[in-house]
C-alpha cells in the first residue's frame, strides 16, 4: 500500500447536526415549492378559461349561421333548447 495517498473513510462521518437556520431555509423552500404549485394551478386555470372562451366563441359562431341570432327568443327558452339538443348528440353517440 502507498502510504503517500490519503485514505478513504469507510463509513462517512456523522451527518452535520441541523441548526434553527437549517430548518429556517427547508421551510423556505417548501413556501417556495408551494408558490410554484399555486402559479401552475393558475396557469392551469387560465389555460381552461381561455380554452372555454375560444369553444364559446366556435359556437357562438355557429349559432349565428344557424339564424339563432335573429330569433327573438328570450334566454330561458333558448338554453333549454340548447340542452335539448346537447343531450340528443350526447345519446347518438352511445
Amino acid at each position: 500500500m502507498d502510504d503517500n495517498k490519503p485514505t478513504k473513510p469507510i463509513i462517512d462521518p456523522a451527518p452535520q447536526k441541523r441548526g434553527r437556520r437549517d430548518v429556517h431555509d427547508r421551510k423556505e423552500s417548501e413556501q417556495e415549492k408551494l408558490n410554484r404549485l399555486m402559479a401552475e394551478i393558475e396557469k392551469r386555470k387560465a389555460k381552461i378559461a381561455a380554452a372555454e372562451g375560444a369553444e364559446g366563441d366556435r359556437v357562438g359562431r355557429l349559432s349565428v349561421k344557424a339564424g339563432l341570432a335573429a330569433l327573438r327568443v328570450d334566454d330561458e327558452s333558448l338554453l333549454k333548447a340548447l340542452e335539448e339538443l346537447a343531450e340528443r348528440f350526447r345519446n347518438s353517440k352511445q
